[in-house]
């Protein structure tokens, strides 16, 4: 079997894996890095059935037209840029809109980006942080 071949396999043929412990979890884990894939790239979900948006995608709903949702991400990001550049001490330039795009989502606002670790711990961690408000769901990574 070559390499898109394992890869393809392992992550898109729609399999779930269930495990109930975190020894469980990384002995999956390093099961499915032993294949040839050189990276895997990992996103915790804290209920399995959350399709993959990015958070400011999901409050598109609260617009009437595109131009007022991207009048919306823009001011934010303006909003953004002048508060940050007061504490930010190696600030990007201005007009380096991924830059900036990365350093809001890091500091948690809604942004079009999507969080991925190459590291299944810190998946993990994002899956389960607010397990309390989602205990009837299955949370994914």
């Amino acid at each position: 079997m070559d390499y898109l071949e394992t890869e393809k396999r392992i992550l898109y043929d729609g399999e779930t894996i269930k495990v109930c412990s975190l020894a469980e979890y990384i002995t999956r884990v390093v099961e499915l890095t032993n294949y040839e894939c050189k990276y895997f790239w990992y996103r915790g979900h804290g209920v399995a059935d959350w399709p993959l948006i990015p958070g400011i995608q999901r409050s598109l709903k609260e617009f009437d037209t595109l131009d007022k949702f991207y009048t919306h991400e823009r001011y934010s990001t303006n909003n953004f840029q002048s508060y940050a550049s007061s504490f930010l001490q190696n600030k990007p330039a201005m007009d380096d809109f991924s830059a900036w795009l990365t350093i809001m989502q890091h500091y948690g606002l809604h942004t079009r980006l999507l969080d991925w670790s190459r590291s299944p711990l810190y998946a993990l961690y994002f899956a389960t942080q607010n397990f309390e408000k989602h205990d009837e769901e299955d949370a994914c990574t």
